[in-house]
């Protein structure tokens, strides 16, 4: 759940995130939906999509 106006968010198992600032938009492919919830940014995420092919292991 999302409360914008007290800038808090409650995950489904319960946690509670107090934000700070306004934020950013960002845009990620559902495909890489996983590499987000593993903690790369999308700027990370963006910069290894961007790497040729065998660049990294």
């Amino acid at each position: 759940m999302i409360i914008p106006n007290k800038r808090l968010i409650i995950t489904a198992s319960g946690s509670f995130y107090h934000v700070i600032g306004s934020g950013d938009v960002a845009q990620v492919q559902l495909k890489d939906f996983e590499l987000l919830r593993h903690g790369f940014s999308p700027e990370q995420i963006t910069q290894l999509n961007l790497a040729p092919n065998g660049f990294f292991h």
